[in-house]
């Protein structure tokens, strides 16, 4: 009896020992299931870190790749713009070496024109003389159009129009001039042309006179002479001061070569 009392003691031992390690199972059970689902909310957590990072890497490169599309559109709108305004300050520069030229050709002009006409030139020479000043005007203008600009902004661009208008406004002030100049030495040469032609009726008028009193017998001319002695003085000083004011008009429009046979046609008419 005692051995079969020390078995069901050992029996019961042995389950109660069995109890403790089943639980002992059950908690160890519990806890790799708690680090189980620990490690499983920890790979779901880097697994939504690493998908929110490849994202943000994604919208990181097309906003870096949009950012390059934007600065090579501005650098090439840039370069567009640039080679415009080149463009526009080069013809602008060679509008103004051309309205400078025009200036300076319409200034030699008037004054090449005051010179011939203080002088008598054949056509041929006055056409060599203009060719010669227009290619010195050439050659001279030429190497200021070929300077370089050192002029690249819109500020620049504003005084070269500024200098263009003024330029414009220069040339039509001179063509003005030029136009009411002509006009004014026509005018004068017509007067001066009518002048002359009274003078030489006048001058023809005296010279058939003269002729008509020397065809009259001597005892009329005689007479004519005693009682026209008091009168001569003043026709000779009336004839005098009408050659005077021939000669003044001869040197205002002397350079006629025209006006210079008539003159030498009417001394040798007063010398007959």
């Amino acid at each position: 009896m005692a051995g079969v009392g020390e078995e069901c003691g050992e029996v019961a031992a042995l389950r109660e020992a069995l109890r403790q390690q089943a639980a002992a199972a059950e908690e160890l059970r519990g806890e790799l299931e708690e680090e189980r689902q620990a490690a499983a909310s920890g790979a779901d957590e880097a697994l939504a870190m690493i998908v929110r990072l490849q994202a943000e890497k994604a919208a990181e490169r097309m906003e870096a790749e949009q950012f390059r599309r934007v600065a090579e559109e501005r650098i090439q709108h840039d370069g567009d713009s640039l080679a415009f305004l080149k463009a526009v300050v080069f013809h602008q520069e060679m509008e103004i070496s051309s309205l400078n030229r025009r200036l300076l050709a319409a200034g030699d002009g008037r004054a090449a024109a005051a010179l011939r006409s203080t002088r008598r030139a054949s056509p041929e020479i006055i056409s060599e003389e203009e060719e010669d000043d227009d290619d010195h005007l050439i050659s001279r203008h030429g190497e200021k159009a070929r300077k370089p600009c050192n002029c690249s902004d819109r500020t620049a661009i504003a005084e070269l129009g500024a200098d263009m208008a003024q330029i414009k406004l220069n040339l039509q002030s001179l063509h003005t001039e030029f136009i009411k100049a002509k006009e004014a030495t026509i005018s004068r040469g017509d007067s001066q042309a009518r002048l002359l032609a009274e003078i030489c009726a006048k001058l023809d008028a005296i010279s058939k006179t003269r002729q008509d009193s020397s065809s009259d017998d001597p005892v009329q001319v005689r007479v004519s002479r005693e009682e026209g002695s008091s009168s001569k003085g003043r026709s000779y000083t009336n004839s005098e001061l009408l050659m005077n004011h021939f000669i003044e008009v001869l040197l205002d429009i002397g350079t006629s070569s025209g006006v210079q046979k008539s003159f030498d046609e009417l001394v040798m008419c007063t010398k007959h």
